[in-house]
């Protein structure tokens, strides 16, 4: 259409067109930097453009078909631009694509907040080695179906990336709840962008983790002055500063802002500290499964007595602290909440207006710590009392000893990701 009118505002660029639209290029900032002697370096990082601390959700209206809580957009009934997703717009240039790029933000006392690479991380490659063998097993299923192999590849490959139900039956999204990967840095050549979301270090979590109307979302940064410095290959680029500014529409002072930022703080590391209490029971019970295998005659019986005696105590703090009959996201509407729900709840509360939080919030806030710290205690009187004579078996049949720690293992069986939790608590 044609485009009747250019304005710069604020550095954006926008277009009247005669179809009666605004069409806005956020942020010019780069092109304003961008000189032939930044194109003649290797890596160059422009300085980013003071943002809002706001976020506008990424889409745009007129979307199309009922997105909402629980409810997956449809595509768009008419062409729409994509709103911003609000916070800075990091943007870098790069002569050549492939080189690992790290970008890290820190704050005004020169403490990392976060870091971002271009690296993928273990977890989405595994992922990506199983869809791959997932597309294969397909194709060659087809094949042996009597479907023309290229015919058979192009419905497999379409299949993996609109995430279909897979041909033999059975949905591959009912999988144990996982926390999205981080985003990843661009580092193709020419010029790039990242957009930092604000957010610091979220929680810690737990494959299988099922909550209800909470997550383990990070708290977003508080206005003020934060730098982002970049990485080439190891080598250090430069940093840029760039200032995250109050939200115009809202009365907050900085202080409640800061009051604000500090309690969803706490929030988020006593829902660490309940989410790993459940990590380590479960890799414990796993290190005492994995152990029994492996002993024999009079040291086996022994070795199972004492371990049956510490799975059951330490299953009756792990069940105060999370709903262990969690299986899928509507089970919380069949089976109370526990400690770790509640606690992490309270970031919504607190985090849902531009306010410090409230009395009443830091009051429950207080109570369910101290009754965490209970259970915690407990935990803690368990293993210290139960784990030494176990350990003294293993070391005795020269196995390993089992050493406590928060790790990973897998979801318990039966659990599934349920789509309409994931929206409501941020994918957790």
């Amino acid at each position: 259409v044609p485009v009747h009118d250019l304005a710069i505002r604020d550095g954006d660029l926008i277009a009247a067109t005669h179809g009666r639209s605004f069409w806005v290029i956020d942020d010019i900032s780069a092109l304003r930097q961008l000189t032939p002697a930044v194109t003649a370096k290797e890596s160059h990082l422009f300085k980013p453009r003071d943002a809002y601390r706001v976020t506008f959700g990424g889409r745009g209206f007129g979307g199309g078909g009922g997105a909402g809580a629980g409810m997956p957009a449809g595509p768009p009934v008419h062409p729409v631009a994509t709103s911003p997703t609000g916070g800075p717009v990091v943007t870098y240039w790069l002569k050549k694509p492939g080189h690992e790029v790290v970008l890290e933000f820190i704050d005004a006392k020169g403490q990392l907040i976060k870091s971002f690479t271009s690296k993928q991380d273990s977890a989405s490659a595994a992922d990506s080695v199983t869809r791959a063998a997932r597309t294969r097993t397909r194709i060659d299923s087809m094949v042996a179906r009597g479907i023309p192999a290229d015919s058979a590849e192009r419905l497999a490959r379409r299949t993996a990336a609109e995430g279909s139900v897979a041909p033999q039956g059975g949905d591959e999204d009912d999988g144990p709840v996982r926390t999205p990967p981080p985003p990843r840095v661009a580092n193709k050549a020419g010029i790039n962008s990242f957009n930092w979301n604000m957010r610091y270090p979220d929680a810690s979590t737990f494959e299988g983790l099922i909550m209800w109307a909470a997550g383990v979302q990070g708290p977003t940064a508080p206005p003020g002055t934060y730098k982002v410095r970049m990485i080439v290959d190891g080598t250090s680029v430069g940093g840029e500063t760039f200032s995250l500014k109050k939200d115009p529409r809202t009365n907050a002072t900085q202080a409640d802002l800061l009051a604000q930022f500090d309690f969803l703080k706490q929030v988020r590391d006593r829902t660490t500290s309940a989410n790993d209490a459940v990590k380590t029971v479960r890799w414990i019970k796993a290190q005492l499964t994995d152990r029994e295998k492996k002993l024999t005659g009079a040291a086996l019986e022994e070795f199972k007595s004492m371990a049956a005696s510490l799975r059951a105590e330490m299953s009756v703090v792990e069940d105060s602290i999370y709903q262990t009959k969690n299986r899928s996201g509507q089970d919380p509407l069949n089976y109370p909440i526990r400690l770790n729900n509640k606690i992490a709840a309270l970031a919504g509360v607190a985090g849902s207006a531009e306010a410090a939080p409230t009395k009443q919030t830091t009051v429950v806030y207080q109570g369910l710590s101290k009754q965490l710290d209970g259970e915690l205690a407990k935990l803690k009187k368990v293993i210290d009392t139960r784990l030494p004579a176990i350990n003294t078996t293993l070391r005795n049949a020269k196995l390993p000893e089992i050493v406590p720690r928060p790790a990973d293992v897998p979801a318990p069986p039966g659990t599934i990701s349920d789509n309409a939790l994931d929206d409501e608590t941020d994918g957790h």
